[in-house]
């Protein structure tokens, strides 16, 4: 090992002199890599040391050269003549390291026959930054011809959040199998834009993961564009035939700082026949602001009885002006009606 830690530290001197010509650092590369393949456990473990420390070193500001030079060394040495995890720890440099003078080498491995080299190939060019990365995957998912494949490809996609990969991914959300349609569904959620947004509403049917990947373009575009987030929400309230779908409209609306918007789908939930809508709609009453508090307060008497008393409760809880009054009344109210009832059962006797 002496060899190589005094070519290591050669290299590294030639880098801090920074000389016009940039070292070579294909030998030591190569070696490092069949050492990381070999049996020798001690000697596998330096090996892993020099490599990492080699990048590190290479990878410093303003060293980009130098950085690009360690990493085509390192595709040089990923040929069948380095055993398979000698392979796979440069690959492991190259996902840290590489940029756009890696990919084309990460495209071919991709398609290698060890599962291990292509998986590790995959996860290097999705952790690449650079768009000639990005534009490989979605020629990759185009031309992939079976589901264990394009799943990995759609992951690796919605890994980096590629926009300009919408429309591809918009093509499998449907797709018979149901690895490939979630994956796709998923993908266009951590993507999150408004095109995402437009594509997952084109969706055949309603799975758990589109309805999660809807919300989580809902949430994004809230931070963004919260006028447009207004109208999906409730688009997706009077839509939804699933409870769980319409209080995630529900809860978008109500506190989207839409004071008419929440106020009307507030009081359209406070009058649904489903109880537990009627409960969230009372809480979600309470944390929707003052304005829409006392909206919701003012049209107290057309509520049914069971969302009257939940309102009450939850704006009580809250400390919001007129909630004191308003029970007061009811509670007269409601003795009134008793006494009334009673007088009349007395005079029937």
């Amino acid at each position: 090992m002496k060899r190589y830690l005094l070519a290591l530290t050669m290299v590294l001197a030639m880098g801090i002199a920074a000389q016009a010509q940039e070292p070579d650092f294909t030998e030591i590369v190569r070696d490092l890599g069949k050492k990381l393949g070999g049996d020798d456990l001690y000697a596998r473990g330096e090996a892993a040391k020099m490599l990492e420390a080699l990048c590190n070193h290479a990878s410093r500001p303003g060293a980009d050269a130098e950085r690009a030079a360690v990493c085509i060394a390192m595709t040089k040495a990923l040929g069948l003549d380095t055993p398979k995890m000698g392979r796979v720890w440069l690959l492991r440099q190259l996902e840290k390291n590489g940029r756009a003078e890696v990919v084309e080498i990460l495209a071919g491995l991709m398609l290698d026959p060890d599962e291990l080299v292509r998986q590790q190939a995959l996860q290097a060019m999705a952790n690449n930054p650079t768009e000639e990365a990005a534009g490989k995957l979605r020629e990759a998912l185009k031309a992939s011809d079976d589901s264990y494949a394009r799943v990995a490809l759609i992951n690796a996609i919605g890994y980096r959040r590629d926009a300009k990969a919408v429309e591809a991914l918009g093509k499998w959300m449907d797709d018979s199998d149901e690895r490939v349609a979630d994956a796709a569904v998923t993908a266009l959620g951590s993507i999150g834009d408004a095109n995402a947004l437009a594509v997952l509403d084109q969706k055949a049917t309603a799975t758990p993961a589109a309805v999660n990947a809807y919300l989580r373009c809902l949430q994004n575009l809230a931070r963004q564009k919260s006028a447009e987030s207004v109208e999906s929400y409730l688009k997706l309230y009077e839509s939804a035939t699933a409870r769980q779908e319409k209080l995630a409209g529900l809860r978008g609306v109500a506190l989207s700082g839409d004071t008419e918007k929440a106020t009307k789908t507030l009081l359209d939930a406070l009058s649904n026949k489903d109880l537990q809508v009627q409960l969230t709609a009372a809480q979600l009453a309470a944390r929707a602001g003052p304005a829409v508090a006392e909206k919701v307060l003012g049209s107290f008497e057309q509520l049914p009885a069971a969302a009257q008393g939940a309102v009450l409760l939850a704006l009580a809880d809250r400390g919001v002006a007129g909630v004191k009054e308003k029970a007061l009344e009811a509670m007269l109210a409601a003795f009134r009606e008793h006494l009334g009832v009673e007088g009349q059962v007395s005079e029937d006797v």
